[in-house]
């Protein structure tokens, strides 16, 4: 296995293309003992299953369930990755087909997510292979692979994209609206107990489940402290509602965080700072920071569906 991470885009267009350009690749991964892992659709798990024939060892997982949210799937394969080096494995193969579900919102997370990989996981054993079906996606979202991978397989020739863009430039955030009805805005004190109560209240009245109001409890409650600490005051806070999402909207004066990647890459525990935020974002439904000349705005937001 390679020292380090590689991250490939697969460009496929039929079940042949498919199966021809990632077999070599999974079967070779089979050969060195490392630990491989597919992640795709149940009919491109059945074709692989096919190719490889029923004596093949390897961990599955269908893209629908395994792309959820951002956050979570970088755990996840963070996870599979901790477990599989403690346990012998030279490295890893994955075969990650991101879903990218079907609005406009849901493909700009994961075409950033694409871009936070590359730093999630560098200097790790690890080769990432993440097909892109050009006859079912979007030509925009065929065309970010090539801005979010060094590095790309057109069939069975492999090559360096030469439009790749360094991930720092890749991860802006994502505007969360705060329309809709306004339930309600407190500015926070040193005691972060009317921060709770707040959530709560507001959450109750937005529809939430009992689980999903302790979830945005804590998230609140992190973001008011990330900006208690680090920001500058006053640190105001605001609950929003519309049709299918609660807001919550935490702002200060402050510069926000320097780390573009905060949030989204899970900190070392030297590191001190920075798990609220990764906490919060594996929480939230969607968690945005933006910082300018006129301070920083984190928004969280889940979905009333939740509830």
């Amino acid at each position: 296995m390679r020292p380090e991470l590689h991250h490939d885009a697969l460009f496929y267009g039929s079940a042949g293309d498919f199966v021809d350009s990632l077999l070599p690749f999974v079967r070779d991964g089979l050969e060195r003992d490392e630990h491989v892992m597919v992640v795709t659709s149940p009919n491109n798990l059945g074709i692989i299953g096919d190719a490889l024939g029923t004596d093949t060892e390897y961990a599955t997982a269908h893209s629908a369930e395994w792309y959820s949210k951002p956050a979570q799937t970088i755990d996840r394969y963070r996870r599979v990755m901790e477990h599989a080096l403690s346990s012998g494995k030279p490295g890893l193969r994955i075969v990650g087909e991101v879903d990218f579900g079907t609005t406009d919102i849901e493909h700009a997370e994961w075409k950033r997510y694409e871009s936070v990989l590359n730093v999630a996981f560098g200097g790790q054993p690890a080769w990432v292979v993440c097909p892109y079906n050009t006859r079912n996606l979007a030509p925009e979202l065929v065309e970010s692979a090539s801005r979010s991978h060094p590095s790309a397989f057109h069939g069975k020739e492999h090559s360096k994209s030469h439009h790749f863009v360094e991930p720092a430039n890749m991860v802006g955030p994502l505007p969360l609206p705060t329309g809709g009805q306004l339930l309600g805005e407190l500015e926070v004190g040193e005691s972060l107990q009317p921060v709770r109560e707040f959530v709560t209240r507001t959450s109750q009245q937005a529809g939430l489940s009992k689980p999903s109001t302790e979830d945005m409890c804590l998230v609140v409650n992190e973001i008011a402290t990330n900006g208690m600490r680090h920001g500058l005051p006053p640190v105001k806070l605001q609950a929003w509602l519309d049709d299918e999402n609660l807001v919550y909207d935490v702002s200060d004066f402050g510069p926000g965080p320097q780390n573009p990647f905060a949030g989204f890459i899970p900190p070392k525990v030297s590191e001190g700072d920075g798990m609220g935020l990764w906490l919060s974002r594996l929480l939230a439904d969607r968690l945005e920071i933006t910082s300018g000349d006129e301070g920083t705005s984190i928004r969280a937001s889940m979905s009333t569906s939740s509830g």
